[in-house]
C-alpha cells in the first residue's frame, strides 16, 4: 500500500526522497541536472535518495511505499557540489576523462549521474565506465560495464551497459592487477567518466593511484579526505553526501542485479569440453586437459569450497561441484551476457541463461541460490 503526499519544494530547499517512491512534479523540478515538468514521473528504488530541486517553487506529489520516506534540506542535490563542477564543467570536451573516487556510499554514483547530464546539456553523449565489480549500476556484480549516454537519466541503474568485462570477484581487494587491465579494456573516446569503487583505504588508495597512472584522467573527483600524491593538480575535492544504503540496503541491491541480468532465462544443456572457460585472467581451452600458455585449470569431482591457484605450478584448481549455482559471463570475443550454473558433471553443464549461443564461460567466485535470492562466494587461495 502507498501512501500519496502532495509537497512543495521551494528553491532554498532540497527535498531528499528515499524509495520506493514515486514522484510527480506539479510544476518545474530538476533531479541532478535533469530538467522535469508535470506529466513527467521518476521512480525512486528501494535504499535510493533521490534529491528533488526547484529554481522557482513547484509541487510535487509523493507516492510512498513501504519503508520510504522524505525530508528537506538545504544545500543538498545539485547545490552540494555546484561551486566546485562550475569551474569544472566548462573546460570539459569530447577529449576529456574525468575519474570518480570516493569511498562506499560517498554519492560517487550520484555525482556521476550529475556529470553526466550536465555534458549532455553541453551536448555531448558521455562514455560511463561503471568500474565496482561490489555495487555497479550499469552491470551486475563481479563485472565491470560501460556505456555511451545518450540521454539524460535520474539512476545509472536503469541502463544496461553496452559492453562487459567479467571478473568474477566483488572486490578488487587481492586482485588490483586484474580489474585494472579489465577497466582499461573498456576505455573509449571522451568524454568519459571513470566511477570506481569504494576501496580507498590502505591498498585500496594505491590501487587508485595505479588507476589513476594508467588511464590518465584529466581531473579527478574525490569525494574523500585521502590524497592522491601526484594528482594534486587534478584532485577537485568535494563533499561526500551524508547518506548510504548500509550494508543491508547494498547486499539487497547486489542480489537484485543478478535477477536483473538474468531474465527470461532458460535452462541449456552444453557441453564444456567445447567451450572456452575463462578464469582469473586466464582463457583455458580443452585439448585433453584445459590449458592456456603454461597455466592450467583442473577440474576435479572434488569439492574443495575454493578456487586454488598454484602460482609456481601455475595451476589453477577447481571442484565441479563448486560450479553448481555459479554465476558466470557468456560470449564470444566479449560477454554478451550472464548466466548460473546448476550443475556440472564430467564434459555437461546445465546453465541457466537468456543467452542462445555461446562460446566462451566466464567462471568466478560467485555462487547464487536457485531461486537468485541469496549469495556466497567462493575463497580464493593463494599458493
Amino acid at each position: 500500500m502507498m501512501l500519496t503526499k502532495l509537497l512543495r519544494v521551494e528553491k532554498e530547499d532540497t527535498l531528499l526522497v528515499r524509495g520506493p517512491a514515486r514522484i510527480e512534479p506539479k510544476g518545474e523540478i530538476y533531479i541532478l541536472g535533469m530538467n522535469l515538468a508535470e506529466g513527467d514521473e521518476v521512480v525512486v528504488r528501494e535504499h535510493k535518495i533521490m534529491p528533488v530541486e526547484s529554481a522557482r517553487g513547484a509541487e510535487v506529489v509523493l507516492h510512498l511505499g513501504s519503508g520510504s520516506g522524505y525530508s528537506y534540506e538545504k544545500g543538498y542535490g545539485a547545490k552540494l557540489w555546484a561551486k566546485e563542477l562550475s569551474k569544472v564543467v566548462p573546460n570539459l570536451d569530447e577529449s576529456k576523462r574525468v575519474m570518480v573516487v570516493g569511498e562506499t556510499d560517498s554519492g560517487k554514483s550520484t555525482l556521476t549521474t550529475l556529470i553526466s547530464n550536465l555534458l549532455m546539456g553541453m551536448g555531448m553523449y558521455p562514455h560511463v565506465i561503471d568500474a565496482d565489480v561490489g555495487q555497479g549500476d550499469l552491470a551486475p556484480p563481479g563485472c565491470i560495464g560501460a556505456k555511451r549516454l545518450r540521454q539524460k537519466i535520474t539512476d545509472l541503474r536503469d541502463l544496461e551497459a553496452d559492453r562487459f568485462r567479467f571478473v568474477g570477484l566483488i572486490s578488487p581487494n587481492g586482485w588490483e592487477e586484474l580489474v585494472l587491465d579489465e577497466i582499461e579494456g573498456l576505455l573509449s573516446e571522451g568524454p568519459e567518466i571513470v566511477n570506481t569503487d569504494g576501496y580507498v583505504k590502505g591498498k585500496g588508495l594505491e590501487y587508485k593511484l595505479e588507476l589513476a597512472r594508467r588511464i590518465d584522467p584529466d581531473v579527478i573527483l574525490l569525494l574523500s579526505d585521502e590524497k592522491l600524491p601526484g594528482f594534486e593538480d587534478r584532485t577537485v575535492r568535494l563533499k561526500s553526501v551524508p547518506f548510504g544504503k548500509g550494508i543491508p540496503g547494498r547486499i539487497e541491491r547486489r542480489v537484485s542485479q543478478y535477477s536483473k541480468f538474468l531474465k527470461d532465462a532458460k535452462v541449456r544443456r552444453e557441453r564444456l569440453d567445447a567451450k572456452r572457460l575463462w578464469l582469473l585472467g586466464h582463457g583455458f581451452r580443452h585439448d585433453g586437459e584445459w590449458v592456456c600458455g603454461d597455466w592450467r585449470l583442473a577440474l576435479s569431482n572434488l569439492t574443495y569450497g575454493a578456487i586454488i591457484v598454484r602460482k609456481e605450478e601455475r595451476l589453477i584448481e577447481l571442484g565441479m561441484k563448486d560450479m553448481a549455482g555459479m554465476f558466470v559471463g557468456l560470449g564470444h570475443e566479449e560477454v554478451e551476457g550472464f548466466g548460473m550454473i546448476r550443475w556440472a558433471r564430467g564434459r555437461d553443464a546445465s546453465i541457466l541463461t537468456p543467452v542462445e549461443e555461446f562460446d566462451t564461460i566466464s567462471l568466478g567466485a560467485i555462487r547464487l541460490s536457485r531461486m537468485l535470492d541469496k549469495e556466497r562466494n567462493l575463497k580464493v587461495l593463494l599458493y
